[in-house]
């Protein structure tokens, strides 16, 4: 049986032999739909924030989520983390950018070493937990097997958390939604301090550190006082780059903005 025909089939025996849980590729490998000329910039933003939450583990920086809203705006690029992903298979520009996240010096440090090790990192960056053995040999034999590339498993992974009913599926699910929220809260607030702290090592490091704090059962509205503190610290942090090429993205706001009084 073709692999692309046989994906839904192969999801529910996975589904079945994993307990439920999330250890198999989104459900469909779909033609990518693309979109209306009123698509904007804006519409792109959950699905950008997955891509950083699911290669750097921390929330996007403003100047990273207006580039990739823009490129994606540019592409074309569906709008749903789960047709994003299935449109990289047969869109050479969608997987460009997807690879760019992947090949990033900060994913490498997030995930390296063998097929194993590098299945079991993506699973506690994403999920925040440990690989059932089954789900783990699942996912180490579609990248061994070159059916899935290192570049796209830790979105491909994240896709199929979203969109998993099961019992541990929907565990999945709401840490990494309520992850996104956190993350999507972070970078709008930055917005709201004198000067944008959210640059370089020490900063993205911080971020990543709140982000893990966030699980299923976080209370995202109590969460926000979090949130605000880790922003209002960064701005007031003198040891926080400035240089709007700290992440090789850009800034939105520039370099050598005047820190607040703190």
């Amino acid at each position: 049986m073709h692999f692309r025909k046989a994906i839904p089939f192969l999801l529910a025996l996975a589904l079945c032999a994993c307990g439920g849980s999330m250890d198999q590729p989104p459900a469909a490998m779909q033609k990518p739909q693309y979109l209306a000329s009123s698509t904007v910039a804006t519409d792109y933003r959950t699905v950008v924030q997955q891509l950083y939450i699911a290669y750097f583990g921390r929330p996007a920086d403003t100047g990273g989520l207006a580039n990739f809203q823009s490129q994606l705006v540019a592409l074309g690029a569906p709008t749903d983390i789960q047709l994003l992903d299935a449109a990289y298979a047969s869109n050479p520009g969608i997987r460009s950018l997807i690879n760019s996240f992947s090949d990033s010096a900060e994913a490498a440090a997030l995930y390296s070493g063998d097929t194993s090790s590098y299945i079991t990192a993506v699973y506690v960056n994403v999920l925040g937990r440990i690989p059932d053995a089954a789900g783990k040999a699942f996912w180490v034999a579609e990248i061994d097997s070159g059916r899935l590339t290192r570049a796209r498993a830790a979105f491909s992974l994240m896709a199929g958390a979203l969109s998993n009913t099961s019992a541990q599926g929907l565990v999945d699910a709401k840490l990494v939604q309520n992850r996104v929220t956190v993350g999507t809260n972070f970078t709008i607030a930055l917005a709201s301090v004198a000067r944008d702290g959210y640059a370089g090592d020490d900063a993205a490091a911080r971020a990543r550190s709140m982000l893990w704090t966030v699980n299923a059962s976080t209370d995202i509205v109590a969460f926000q006082t979090t949130v605000t503190a880790l922003v209002r610290a960064l701005s007031c942090d003198p040891s926080a780059q400035s240089d709007p090429d700290a992440y090789g993205y850009g800034s939105a706001y520039g370099s050598g903005a005047p820190a607040p009084t703190c």
